[in-house]
């Protein structure tokens, strides 16, 4: 009898490369069945929100709020150095106010709690799908937005005009790399299983490594962009070491950007049974 298990995954490059080899059957493991689903990041949030997965991909900021049902995995993580969501408008000199009307892909992603951060919320916010932000911009139905995933790869050449990078904003407060996502999976299921994924998931990105053309294929299926160029380039941005294996700085960047957010449940958070 197979174990099954619900994975749900963003079909952005990062994500299908690191999880091709494990939900294909590419690595050795015991017998699992896995049911798949492609959302988006803020949908995968609000399906973390209701403990309605055994694996999925989450912001790290809402990682306080689901901690009391889900362990993150050291692998399979999203960290940029220097670098990650960018807030773009068509003007550099963009004047805000109380009425500047800003698009995100997300109350719950990384990228919003990023911008509150060194930008506060005082404005009109519309939460869009990511991939849509650049296109609201350019017909003026926002006038700035929140960008993530391929789109870092693609604003420039549309005309638009990079007003800050987050990610570098926060290495320069920091000094640490801004972890954006992670891998949670279900505390309810057994140990044994926790740590089978949790090296599943490690094999699965050497996987993808060692057989790249096979696994880009599958990444170009689901990606938001057509682009091999951009899919290759997200890839290489944000699937690195600490991707393979969270290093003692990665989990102290997840644990001090947790730490810095705000979030319910606050008494439920215990950061020394985190991970895996």
């Amino acid at each position: 009898m197979k174990y099954k298990l619900r994975i749900a995954i963003s079909p952005c490059p990062n994500d299908t490369f690191i999880a091709y080899g494990l939900i294909h059957n590419k690595v050795k493991t015991t017998n699992y069945e896995f049911e798949v689903q492609y959302l988006d990041i803020e949908q995968l949030n609000d399906l973390a929100l209701l403990n309605q997965a055994d694996i999925i991909k989450v912001s790290t900021s809402i990682i306080p709020e689901i901690s009391s049902n889900f362990k993150i995995l050291n692998s399979g993580a999203a960290l940029g150095h220097n670098c990650g969501p960018l807030f773009i408008s068509k003007s550099k000199s963009l004047s805000l106010s109380p009425k500047t009307k800003i698009g995100i892909p997300g109350i719950h992603t990384t990228a919003f709690r990023l911008f509150k951060r060194y930008y506060g919320d005082n404005f009109i916010i519309e939460q869009l799908i990511f991939s849509d932000i650049e296109v609201a911009i350019l017909d003026n139905r926002i006038e700035a937005g929140l960008i993530i995933h391929e789109n870092r790869f693609t604003y420039s050449e549309k005309g638009l005009e990079k007003i800050c990078d987050l990610g570098e904003k926060w290495h320069q407060e920091t000094n640490l790399p801004i972890p954006l996502g992670c891998i949670a999976i279900s505390n309810k299921l057994p140990q044994n299983v926790l740590k089978e994924m949790d090296k599943a998931f490690e094999e699965s990105i050497k996987y993808a490594y060692n057989n790249p053309k096979e696994t880009m294929d599958f990444v170009k299926k689901h990606s938001q962009t057509m682009d091999d160029e951009v899919a290759q380039k997200h890839i290489n941005l944000y699937v690195n070491k600490e991707t393979i294996s969270l290093s003692k700085e990665g989990k102290q960047a997840i644990l001090k950007f947790i730490s810095d957010t705000d979030f319910k449940n606050s008494s439920t958070f215990d950061e020394q049974n985190l991970f895996v």
